[in-house]
């Protein structure tokens, strides 16, 4: 079959889906696709399985084809990501990782969790170490000064990125988290939404970044 028309073919299959349906809907039978779309039914069956591996539709035996997601998936489907953690308490990672989770619903994307036990975070042999995990991307939680580890998983082409970043790791993208700074932008916005008596919870509140920079 020409790539052309199945490009075309794919296109109209995966629009009618995403108009037309949503998850956990019955799609038509193999051959309803065939003579709705006019393709040969070896098309229609190549279609679906392309958009089953990309996770849009799940054939089932005696059953028919049902519709998983509105959205294809196509590069992301069967990539691994890792979140690892250079801090030992679950309270720190394990919010965290549950908002991983959440948005990679439905694309395809497993995740694993891995709290770090490497003493020497900064020397290449953890960098090595890294790229032994063999993933498709990492998250990396509290980490500070391994700026040569995280080169060296850059130039070894593996994704990294940095819940935070500090300034001994310029190197990577990240979301910043700047404990005074951002404390003091959410008391503003809170002041300015009307409130005005606030409870602040912690160890050593006095001594505490967040908390001087809320206060």
């Amino acid at each position: 079959m020409p790539k052309k028309v199945l490009n075309s073919f794919l296109r109209e299959l995966k629009r009618d889906i995403q108009v037309n349906h949503i998850p956990g809907d019955r799609y038509m039978t193999m051959r309803a696709i065939a003579e709705t779309f006019r393709v040969s039914l070896q098309t229609a069956q190549k279609g679906i399985a392309i958009l089953e591996s990309e996770g849009m539709v799940k054939s089932k035996k005696k059953s028919g084809i049902y519709v998983e997601s509105l959205e294809s998936h196509g590069e992301t489907n069967g990539k691994h990501l890792v979140v690892l953690s250079n801090k030992q308490d679950q309270r720190f990672y394990k919010v965290f990782l549950e908002g991983v989770e959440k948005q990679l619903e439905g694309t395809g994307i497993s995740v694993e969790l891995i709290v770090n036990k490497h003493d020497k975070t900064d020397d290449l042999i953890f960098g090595e170490y890294l790229v032994s995990l063999k993933a498709d991307g990492i998250i990396a939680l509290s980490f500070d000064k391994s700026v040569l580890p995280f080169y060296h998983v850059i130039r070894e082409r593996v994704d990294i990125v940095s819940d935070i970043i500090i300034d001994q790791l310029p190197i990577l993208p990240a979301v910043q988290t700047h404990n005074y700074k951002h404390a003091h932008t959410a008391g503003e916005i809170l002041i300015q939404n009307g409130y005005k008596d606030f409870y602040v919870f912690g160890y050593f509140p006095e001594q505490n970044k967040r908390y001087k920079g809320f206060y």
